[in-house]
């Protein structure tokens, strides 16, 4: 049967008196998955890291625990309330830099070129819009040799859960394709133990000496 749409709605930019709600439920069904995508992405206590729609914050608070006062996180999120939300949460790492918050989309990333290591992204890629738009976005924040960590729902979930009669779905061949074709490289597919989601990590490639 499926999700309400107004649901699946709320998923892709929680808004109004829902938003609290959905921040909850959003770090509740996905913590798991969620420490499964940080495990992958392997991140080191001097680097930077960005995720694209934050959500709920759990992502954050577990990379700022990682970097200390030696790297910087970012996150952008379409959705004010969960903006405001993870800026109260998190007044004392934006005050001090080691958290730079803003409102924005996949396929217009307000960040600066080349400005982080790692980007990591957990059940949002079906609401980028423009997917080839969104990475080479992705990859022009990115640093050379950085790398992107997707978490993605199964195909035959979003289906179930009517996502797909909304938002794109992708299969595990044709975000690789996606991926490569955007120059992205050393391209893995991996599933964790959630069984209805994969996560896909890939590499974006240094510059050639000529070209740095």
């Amino acid at each position: 049967m499926g999700l309400p749409q107004f649901v699946l709605r709320q998923l892709s930019c929680p808004s109004g008196w829902l938003a609290p709600f959905m921040a909850k439920a959003l770090n509740r069904t996905n913590r798991d998955f969620n420490r499964e995508v940080m495990s992958a992405v392997a991140l080191q206590p001097h680097e930077h890291m960005l995720e694209i729609g934050f959500g709920g914050g759990l992502n954050i608070r577990h990379a700022l625990e990682i970097i200390g006062d030696r790297g910087r996180v970012g996150g952008v999120e379409p959705s004010t309330e969960m903006l405001e939300r993870a800026r109260r949460e998190f007044s004392r790492e934006s005050t001090n830099g080691q958290l730079a918050l803003r409102e924005g989309r996949a396929d217009a990333l307000p960040f600066a070129s080349d400005s982080y290591d790692a980007i990591i992204s957990v059940h949002t890629i079906y609401f980028w819009g423009d997917i080839n738009l969104a990475l080479t976005e992705i990859a022009r924040v990115l640093t050379p040799g950085g790398r992107l960590v997707l978490g993605v729902s199964e195909p035959e979930v979003c289906q179930r859960e009517g996502m797909a009669k909304l938002f794109p779905v992708y299969e595990q061949q044709q975000l690789k394709a996606l991926l490569e074709d955007a120059g992205f490289v050393d391209v893995e597919l991996r599933r964790p133990r959630e069984k209805d989601c994969y996560i896909v990590k890939a590499v974006l490639p240094t510059r050639p000496a000529h070209e740095a």
